[in-house]
């Protein structure tokens, strides 16, 4: 598996070796540090997947053979509330990564505000991407924006409350009202300029007094000894009555797709909410009818698509735009960091009920139809999946296969 995992990456060249860390990699190949062979031939490689089109037939398959290893098809990390979970090993098999970033309750480092935040691959290549080191806010990542404002950053991590393997049916769900609710700075940090107008409170939690027990001497008030300038102060940034994602990987079927629901909901009022995924840069929209759109590679000879339905919702549209990924004042940090693809689907609405298809395919097979009511059903002529649909006393649904 690793192996795999290294030959993937470093592919035919030291020339991903850009980092600190990967060299540590490298300790496990020392009589390999450089992956396969040196391929001398032009490279079908993209930052998105390999270019169907342009793979010789005798390029180095990273991945060939590894079905036969019979390998677990999902990872689950309960204590960072990760989940990786796959319809199937191979080249052509469709990924979903779920990251409800439940450690990230330092007040510092490098966690993000993305509690919930998916990445998608299938058919050899991305389609919902993380934008990687310093990309950090909530509205560069694929979560849920209420009037424009996401989870505080630094943020407080998320939870997860569900995990559930069956055999056709992986389903995760995570809450991430707590991320919306704070936003945290280090103790020496909470007066910086982008964050005068919160009112920062110290962190009085027993797991973060617990943390610094060791190296303080005010074990009554931690926070003011003088040594604790790390500590976490929090302050009220966007609160909310409930945040909950749930996500379902649907395998052994003639057609495998994933499902994302949110329950997410402000108060009472109505409100923006701008349902996001981050887009490959190569993507473009190859279709666009009413609640659904297909995307696919501006290459003319590349027939991979994926649709994106936003099921039963009303009111509201699909945008793909191409903007400004830049970060803001309330980050303690103005870079421009370029031009970046994003999926968003906005409705104004008390409760958006966001019920989105994810289904990768290739140009001339058959789409589904999908509806949503107290059920959920998508359907094609030769498959039908129903789930039921069950709204839980925490408003979260609950989601079962029938």
């Amino acid at each position: 598996m690793v192996d795999m995992v290294w030959r993937n990456y470093v592919e035919t060249n030291a020339g991903a070796l850009n980092y600190y860390g990967n060299w540590l990699t490298v300790l496990f190949f020392p009589s390999d540090p450089v992956g396969w062979k040196p391929w001398t031939g032009p490279s079908p490689r993209t930052n998105w997947g390999l270019n169907e089109a342009a793979i010789p037939t005798n390029y180095p398959d990273a991945v060939r053979g590894i079905e036969a290893l019979k390998l677990p098809l999902s990872y689950w990390d309960p204590e960072r509330g990760l989940l990786i979970t796959r319809n199937k090993w191979g080249r052509d098999g469709m990924v979903l990564h779920l990251d409800m970033n439940t450690e990230a309750n330092f007040a510092a480092g490098h966690a993000h505000s993305n509690s919930g935040a998916f990445t998608f691959s299938a058919l050899g290549r991305k389609w919902g991407i993380d934008r990687g080191f310093h990309i950090s806010e909530t509205k560069d990542s694929s979560c849920i924006l209420i009037d424009g404002r996401g989870q505080g950053f630094f943020p407080v991590g998320g939870a997860t409350v569900e995990h559930r393997e069956e055999p056709n049916l992986t389903v995760i769900a995570g809450d991430a009202s707590e991320p919306y609710h704070w936003i945290t700075r280090s103790k020496v940090r909470s007066g910086s300029p982008g964050v005068r107008a919160f009112h920062f409170e110290p962190d009085t939690s027993a797991e973060t007094q617990r943390r610094f027990d060791e190296i303080v001497t005010n074990k009554a008030q931690p926070w003011n000894d003088r040594v604790a300038t790390q500590y976490p102060y929090h302050a009220v940034y966007n609160p909310v009555q409930r945040a909950f994602r749930t996500a379902t990987l649907r395998r052994n079927a003639l057609h495998d797709y994933v499902l994302i629901i949110d329950d997410i909901q402000k108060d009472g009022d109505s409100h923006q909410y701008d349902w996001l995924m981050q887009a490959a840069d190569d993507l473009q929209v190859k279709s666009h009818n009413g609640n659904s759109i297909v995307l696919g590679s501006a290459d003319a000879k590349d027939n991979r698509r994926l649709l994106v339905q936003m099921i039963g919702g009303e009111g509201g549209s699909w945008i793909f735009e191409n903007y400004d990924i830049q970060r803001t004042p309330e980050s303690d940090d103005t870079r421009y960091m370029g031009k970046g693809n994003r999926l968003r689907y906005s409705v104004r609405a008390v409760d958006p009920e966001f019920k989105v298809l994810l289904y990768p395919y290739r140009e001339g097979e058959a789409l589904p139809q999908a509806s949503a009511s107290r059920a959920l059903e998508v359907r094609w002529a030769n498959q039908k999946d129903e789930y039921e649909l069950t709204r839980l006393p925490t408003g979260r649904t609950e989601v079962r296969m029938r």
